[in-house]
């Protein structure tokens, strides 16, 4: 049975039936711990790194420490749906400056994902038609603690941006940011971007053609490898002298939304 602090072993599958499996266009769970390529357990294929650098592995992360080191997600026809977007990542930050997290392989700034210098702000970048909508900027508590945090953004068209800090809704300074859109040839990326340095140490990351719930993030902040789980494991039968597990709650409650 996966446990919520466990990954998935290597080969393991995706339930489609599970409530997160919808609209879910990559899911990396960086299993390989050797080697400059990166599982995509949706896609079904080997990502690759998007610059000169190789970021190194840290036993279950990936650290990034240094400008084009990133790992390349995919594009706009794979990724995103009329430019809604939900990423989710569960990242280490280890030092206070300007990095990126989240961007493309062409300039950073046409979408994506960073830290912005000193202090505890997180700005996310909005692209719309040719040019770039602006960014919105939220304060994220935990930021500086150089510990382990999901965080949720999601790109929600007209609704704006949102960011979620280990489930918190964190409440955005501007509503600028909107769109993700890839356009030329552009590829979403995780880690550091063309022209940042990046400290940071990743666990894994996922993206969807949809905005998620709130339920659906709560579940995703307690139980990132929930979605691995097959039909027995997800209560879909009572064990002889067991209750239904628990698992099977967060499911009913998420189907029933």
């Amino acid at each position: 049975m996966i446990v919520p602090w466990q990954k998935p072993p290597r080969g393991a599958q995706i339930n489609q039936a599970h409530p997160l499996a919808r609209g879910l266009t990559s899911c990396v769970l960086m299993n390989e711990q050797t080697g400059r390529v990166y599982w995509d357990y949706k896609q079904h294929k080997a990502l690759s790194t998007a610059g000169a650098g190789y970021p190194d592995w840290m036993g279950d992360s990936l650290y990034f420490d240094n400008q084009n080191e990133a790992v390349r997600l995919g594009n706009q026809r794979e990724l995103i749906e009329d430019g809604v977007l939900t990423v989710a990542i569960n990242i280490a930050i280890t030092t206070d400056n300007n990095i990126w997290l989240l961007g493309n392989t062409v300039d950073d700034y046409n979408v994506g994902f960073r830290k912005y210098y000193s202090g505890s702000s997180l700005s996310i970048y909005g692209y719309e038609g040719s040019s770039t909508s602006g960014n919105t900027a939220f304060t994220a508590q935990k930021l500086l603690d150089r510990g382990y945090h999901t965080y949720v953004i999601q790109y929600g068209g007209a609704a704006g941006a949102f960011l979620w800090e280990d489930g918190r809704s964190l409440t955005p300074s501007t509503n600028a940011a909107r769109y993700a859109y890839l356009h030329d040839g552009r590829l979403l990326t995780c880690g550091a971007g063309p022209q940042h340095t990046g400290r940071e140490r990743l666990r894994w990351v996922m993206t969807w053609n949809r905005l998620l719930s709130p339920a659906e993030i709560q579940l995703l902040n307690a139980n990132p490898y929930c979605m691995f789980r097959q039909p027995t494991d997800i209560g879909a039968f009572e064990y002889v002298g067991l209750k239904i597990p628990i698992a099977m709650h967060h499911y009913n409650l998420l189907r029933s939304a």
